[in-house]
């Protein structure tokens, strides 16, 4: 049904990371009384995977790095520059994207259209004129089609509402709102939940590509076979602290779960 044989959970590819420089460096992260000096970095063309059990800190950290968790400290750094990021605009204008862990209520607006969607995170590409406040319409419907040609996006057309799309296809729009923006970093916070075997393929292959055209992936994910079978490192919470990292080629599911366990 899907094309291929269901032993193939995950794209083939080079586990050797080809890394560049550090793009993402994070130093004693703190925040909210859930995460105690977190650190790790992530390089150009890598794949980061954040393991932990439920309540490790995993979506706050994922919150930091955007803009939309109170309270936090420590430094982070963008390609070696500190930053503070106060809001959402404020981290997509460095750069940083997240497809959150809940899409129909933290990443799409369900009562808009494709286009609308697609184009929402980057209204300042679609201006009719540089310093004019409104929008290009052709622009926008342009950007989108491309989008959902190269991300096979099933839908009737960019005016089809995102709430009448089936979740796998509801998670490609939303994954494509950020290939407009051409982001440095990218944080996957469990993007294969809810969505149907086939589609999840699509979005491992997708995070693959992006990591091979350059960006900086930090993926967080419940399933550990996905973390081990995606990522180049990963990096283990426990109780809002990291407590370890492992290499992906080294390692096996049932040792990254010792440590989440506190092994």
């Amino acid at each position: 049904m899907i094309g291929r044989s269901l032993a193939q959970q995950f794209p083939s590819a080079d586990r050797s990371c080809k890394a560049g420089k550090v793009v993402l460096s994070v130093s004693g992260l703190s925040a909210g009384g859930r995460l105690q000096d977190v650190d790790f970095e992530v390089r150009e063309g890598e794949i980061l995977g954040l393991a932990g059990l439920v309540g490790s800190g995993r979506t706050e950290v994922a919150n930091a790095l955007f803009g939309t968790q109170v309270d936090t400290s420590g430094e982070i750094r963008i390609d070696g520059k500190p930053v503070k990021f106060r809001s959402a605009g404020e981290a997509i204008k460095h750069g940083v994207a997240l497809v959150p862990e809940e899409r129909s209520g933290q990443g799409l607006v369900l009562n808009m259209n494709v286009r609308e969607n697609t184009t929402l995170a980057n209204l300042r590409l679609f201006r009719l004129l540089s310093w004019f406040p409104l929008l290009s319409r052709k622009k926008e419907s342009r950007s989108t089609r491309s989008v959902i040609r190269s991300l096979a996006v099933q839908t009737s057309g960019i005016g089809q509402l995102v709430e009448f799309l089936s979740g796998g296809n509801q998670q490609k729009v939303v994954l494509g709102k950020w290939l407009i923006g051409r982001s440095e970093v990218t944080v996957f916070d469990e993007p294969t939940r809810g969505i149907d075997v086939g589609a999840k393929f699509e979005i491992y292959k997708l995070v693959k590509q992006l990591a091979t055209q350059g960006a900086a992936i930090l993926y967080i994910a419940s399933e550990l076979e996905e973390l081990v079978g995606i990522c180049n490192r990963i990096i283990v919470l426990r109780n809002g602290r990291s407590i370890k990292e492992l290499t992906t080629s080294e390692t096996t599911v049932h040792e990254v779960l010792n440590y989440c366990y506190g092994g």
